[in-house]
Order: C-alpha cells, then structure tokens, then sequence
C-alpha cells in the first residue's frame, strides 16, 4: 500500500512553483490565503481548495516553491512534496522562452512531452546530446483529451489574475501587438529542458535537430519528471510554462508576470473543469490492491492481539476516514444543490427555492457538511427572505449565524440588502462605498440604478473591485443605466454580452425585451418616456420599420415565455404583463389582440396598474365601471 505521507496530510494536487511571479499568480488564481501554511524542515507550504465543477466537489490544493531555476531543485522539492502529501498528480508550472514566429508572449503551452537535453556523449568531435523525451503519463493523457478550456472562460481569468493589458514603450506598438498576447492561446507542444538559461536567438535552431516539435524551453521539468518517475509509487506528472520572452532583445519587466498570470489561469481551469481525481484514485487503489493479493496470509502467531475494551488504532483511524469521507460526500452535495438553487432562483425566481434551501438545512447530515458551505447556505436563504418575505430580523439572525460558521468570507453584499430593507437606498450605500467582492459591487450598482443615480452607475462600472471583472449581473445592471441615460443602442450591445454568458437568467432576459420595447420607440419620445414603467404612448411616435418591429415581436415572446413560470409573485406577474401589452399594443398588426389581453387583464385585476391606463388612452374597454367601482372601494373608508 502507499504509505502514509510523513506530514500526515493528503492533497489532491501538489504544485510547485520556481520563481515569486509564478507563485504570486497562484497565490491569486487559487485564492491561497497565505496565513494557512505548512511548515516542514524549513519548507513552507500554502494549502487551498478549488472547486471542481466536473467533480462537483473541492479539490485540496498544496503550493510550493523551489525558489531556484534548474532541474536539481525542481527533483529535490517534488520529492519532498511527494513524500509529505502524496498528491495524485503533481504540476509544475511557471515561465518559459518561446519560439518566435511560433508562439506569442502570454500564450501557454502545455507539452504532451518533455524533451530532457541535459544527457549527453562525449566523442571526438565535441559534446553530442543524447535526449530523452518522457511524454504525459496514460491517464494525464486521457484527462487532457476530455478537457474544454472554454476559451472566452479562460481569457477572463487571465484578466482577473493579471489585469489590464500592458501599454507598450513609444515605438514598440508594432512589436508588441504581433508578438505579445492578452488572450492567450494554449498549445501541447513539446518543450526542451536543460539547466542552460535560454539568451541566444540561435539556441532553437540547436534543439530542432534532437526534436523538431519542440516550442519552448526551461530549466525544470527534466529533474521534475525524474523525481515523479523514480517515486517508487511512480506519481502522475503535468507541466504548464507560460511564454514570457523569445530568449532575444524583446523584454518587459512585465512580461515574466503576464506568462505566470497566463499559466495559473489555465491550471485554475484545468482544475475547475478538466482534472478527474476518481480517475487518478482508482488506478492507484487497483495498484495498490494487487501489491497486497500477491502478500501471503499471516500465521497465527504474526496476528496482533487487539486490546480490550478499546478500539484499536487501526479501527480509530478506519472510523475517523469514514466520517471524514461522509462529510467530503455531504459538503459536495450540497455544495452542488447550493449552486443549482441559485441557478434555478436566477432563471425562475421562484417560491420554491426558499423552500428547498429550509429542506436542506432540516437533513441529518447537515451538521457534517463544510462550515463555509452552511454559511453560504444561510446568507442565500438570508437574501430569499428579504427578496420575497421581507423579513429584515430573521435575514440578520441568519446573517450572524453565517458569521460564525466563516470569518473569511466578505458579506458586505447581504449587509448592504439587510440595510437596504431596513433604512433604505442612502444607508444601504454607506455600509460599502467601495465594495471589495463582486457580488458587493453588484449590488451597490443595482442599489444607484434604482435611486435613479444612472451617471454614477456609468462611472462606477469602469472601476470593479480589484482582482474582478464585470459578470452577466453586472452588465444587465450596465445596461440598464445606458437605457435610462438614452443610449439605447450601447445597452443592446452589453446585455447581448450578458445573455451570451447566461441565455436563461429571468433578470436578464427581462431587461433584454425592455431593451427591446425602447427600441422600437422614436428617438423624440425616447428622451422623454418613463423607463421604469411601458407609459401608454402616442402611436404615431413608434417606429414601423422593420427592426422595431421585430424587436417588439421579439419582446413579446420573451415576456409570454417568462409569465409561464411558475412561482411568480403577484407584482412581478403584473409588471410583465404590464410589458407585454404595451408590445403588443404598439405593434399596428397586434392590435386586435392587445385589446383582447388588456380586457383580460381587467376582468381579472380591475385595478391593474399597466392595463387600466393602456384601455383609457387607447380605448380598448368601453366599460370601465368595474375598474372606478375598485379604485373608489380603495379611496373610500370602509362603513
């Protein structure tokens, strides 16, 4: 069997980094919290976790650091995390030089085998290399064949972790635009590795002779490799090299970070959609298995007597693992119902989605699930109570119960809802005036849309919180403020963005048939209609052509498909219907069936604040008795 690893603690994946750049772009792409390390010899090592979509579950993490380029340093410390983790696959990652012509700087490569230079023969005639090429090991080989990267995906992680592109010195525009890259390509490439530093234009020309495939060049992965092959439990390898210069006069001091930002951001997607630990994990446990079929049984007197009245050691351990497996399996499934109740609220908002988090919580195995995933539970239910019970006190109370179970996430965003509810607009933006997490930003900028602040939502969208990008919630929130500033056209382009990101989203399908209503308006009356509710309009101020048109036509079908939804609360029912009509309404060829769906709106709701202004201005119900008998039983006190 493998043995225990000498720290007692087991990682999923090890990675070891060589130089700082290469381990402050982990340190940002994994979220490694710097306070939680490992000390051992005089080793440091930081743990974190990933969450793996295609696992469903969280991926251990242990980052190292060897500090020094060259392929004695690289073996020695893959050793030594082998031997105190026993990861399943272990990745060295960093920079390297490329080819030029061949790769651009920021591209990855990622080489389905290393070619060692480092060998060579000594003849006559002077020094002869002798390589040795180690391509991926089988199963490394079979996850990369199953790996999308999801490009546009990946390229937003690369800006996350490096941010915004370099700006080039004067008269190094032209070079910079066709050699370097801020969308990274990834290749499979085979790369050389030698302890030689790459500073000559001709040392490619040198490697093409012992490999023709070769791409880039570094100065670890050859004693990298060694160090995993020689493992007497032999240790499933990756290598990722990030391209930082051409091994020529083009440098940047910039360049090394924008190769390590490009190489962490593709291991960050790698683990978050490609890497299959049950794979890695059964083959070892079949190694492991037949290890012990070969051993003989033991004799009675090679049989340990096992204590009384305790449980033994052995017995302690096999417990705790499987206690310590039931609580991975619990914090994993939920943490997958966590991330599909709030897909299912963003796509229906529905009732039921507070229903099923309440279930959750009631489940026996929830005292064993993640601290961090019962808190994310709570903040969620948290949010759902004030978006549709509005229950301020039992939202704080959950709040608080969230804040001792983790003190390490940020929940500025809950706390700014909580106020919101509770004093309104103006407090609720004091509680983060410079918001330090996405979902804070976000709803900051939902709060200024709804105060009518849509200049300074214009403003404050051009600065996220540092480390961030906008997401689909952003942008609707974006492009709605342009929609309220007139500029229509700019916030069809940014909710595109958004759909294109998430087509299902109920709030962004929503603004995308508002979006579309406006367009169908002329510009005239555009500047100066309500854009918080469809006010009846003067049908000679829509447009006929035959992009409005299909935008109204397009409108009505996304608010009829969002009404079938179920679990809509009143007043959102009333203000898609409100919407709906007014498409409707202004399309000359739907006329008939506008006032049709209006009188239906009446007959139902009397009062119905969209379809009773619509029937008075266009004249679709020539009785209207019913809806002023409700609007005095409203006004009048009761007998």
């Amino acid at each position: 069997m493998t043995p225990k690893p000498s720290s007692g603690l087991r990682f999923d994946v090890a990675v070891l980094s060589v130089i700082p750049p290469e381990f402050k772009a982990l340190q940002k792409a994994l979220n490694i919290d710097l306070r939680k390390r490992i000390r051992i010899d005089g080793a440091i090592y930081f743990e974190g976790n990933v969450y793996s979509q295609l696992l469903q579950q969280n991926i251990r993490i242990i980052l190292g650091c060897a500090d020094d380029a060259s392929q004695a340093n690289a073996s020695a410390m893959a050793t030594r995390m082998i031997a105190e983790f026993d990861p399943a696959l272990i990745v060295l990652i960093g920079i390297a030089a490329g080819m030029r012509h061949k790769v651009r700087i920021g591209d990855v490569v990622v080489p389905r085998e290393v070619v060692d230079l480092t060998a060579g023969v000594l003849k006559d005639d002077g020094r002869h290399p002798r390589p040795q090429s180690k391509p991926w090991p089988f199963a490394v080989k079979q996850m990369m064949h199953g790996f999308d990267i999801q490009e546009a995906l990946f390229h937003e992680r690369c800006r996350e972790i490096f941010g915004p592109p370099i700006i080039p010195p004067p008269d190094k525009e032209a070079e910079y635009a066709t050699h370097v890259t801020f969308t990274p390509r990834v290749a499979d490439s085979p790369i050389g590795s030698s302890d030689n530093l790459l500073k000559s234009v001709g040392a490619f020309a040198e490697m093409l002779k012992t490999h023709e495939g070769i791409r880039a060049a570094e100065m670890e992965a050859g004693g990298f490799i060694k160090a995993c092959e020689s493992h007497r439990n032999p240790r499933h390898w990756l290598v990722v090299r990030g391209i930082s210069d051409f091994g020529d006069e083009l440098k940047d001091d910039q360049f090394h970070r924008l190769a390590a930002a490009a190489a962490a951001a593709w291991l960050l997607r790698f683990l978050e959609d490609g890497f299959d630990l049950f794979n890695l994990v059964e083959e070892e446990s079949l190694r492991e298995n037949v290890g012990q079929n070969r051993n003989l049984a033991p004799t009675t007197d090679q049989v340990p007597s096992a204590p009384q009245g305790l449980l033994t050691t052995r017995a302690a351990d096999f417990i705790n693992s499987q206690i310590e497996n039931l609580a991975r399996s619990a914090t994993a499934d939920r943490l997958r119902d966590f991330e599909d109740m709030r897909e299912a609220w963003r796509i229906g908002r529905e009732q039921r989605v507070l229903d099923h988090v309440r279930e959750m919580k009631g489940r026996h195995e929830w005292p064993l699930v993640d601290a961090q995933v019962r808190a994310k539970f709570l903040r969620f239910e948290a949010s759902l109570l004030l978006a549709i019970e509005k229950n301020v006190a039992l939202a704080k109370e959950l709040a608080a119960e969230a804040a001792a179970l983790d003190t390490d996430t940020n929940p500025e965003a809950l706390h700014m809802l909580i106020a919101y509810h509770e004093d309104g607009i103006a407090d609720a933006l004091l509680v983060a005036a410079s918001p330090a997490t996405l979902d804070g930003w976000n709803v900051r900028l939902s709060l200024l849309v709804e105060g009518g602040n849509w200049q300074t939502v214009l403003g404050e969208f051009t600065k996220p919180p540092t480390s961030y990008q906008p997401d689909a919630e952003s942008r609707r929130l974006h492009a709605l403020a342009l929609l309220f500033c007139n500029k229509v056209a700019e916030a069809r382009v940014e909710i595109v963005k958004a759909l294109a990101e998430h087509p299902q989203w109920f709030n962004l399908r929503f603004a995308a048939a508002v979006i579309d209503y406006f367009e169908s308006l002329s510009p005239a009356l555009l500047a100066r209609t309500s854009k918080i509710w469809p006010a009846p309009t003067d049908p000679s101020l829509v447009r006929r052509d035959p992009a409005a048109v299909s935008a109204l036509r397009r409108a009505v079908e996304t608010f009829t498909k969002l009404l079938e939804g179920e679990g809509l609360n009143i007043e959102m029912r009333v203000e898609l219907e409100g919407w709906r009509l007014a498409c409707l309404a202004n399309d000359t060829e739907r006329r008939n069936e506008a006032q049709a769906y209006c009188a239906s709106l009446l007959e139902r709701e009397p009062k119905h604040r969209v379809a009773l202004p619509w029937a008075t201005a266009r004249g679709y119900v020539s009785d209207l008795h019913a809806s002023v008998d409700a609007l005095f039983a409203e006004l009048l006190p009761a007998s």
